[in-house]
């Protein structure tokens, strides 16, 4: 069995201070910070599927192709991850107020 698509550590670093400017936005109730850090997540998951998109046109049977954008399914996870998390911050934020 293959092991799931694993992302590179500098994204996996990038992604962890995302989540700690998310989790201070939220301490501090800053419902309008909390809002674009979730759209430019959003972005960010757009990039990805657009390139996994691209990487997979045509590919069928080019085996190297696929690997290439294997690791753009695990940071879609991330992504999926963090967008949940902020909308439930958001929520939570409004309907605190």
């Amino acid at each position: 069995e293959a092991a799931a698509p694993r992302p590179s550590p500098a994204f996996l670093m990038d992604m962890m201070e995302s989540r700690e400017e998310l989790s201070l936005a939220a301490g501090k109730r800053d419902a309008a910070r909390v809002a674009a850090l979730g759209a430019a997540m959003r972005g960010r998951e757009q990039r990805a599927l657009s390139a996994l998109a691209a990487g997979l046109d045509g590919a069928a049977g080019d085996a190297q192709r696929i690997r290439a954008v294997l690791p753009l399914l695990g940071e879609l996870r991330y992504y999926r991850r963090f967008l949940d998390e902020a909308s439930a911050i958001e929520e939570d934020l409004s309907e605190s107020t």
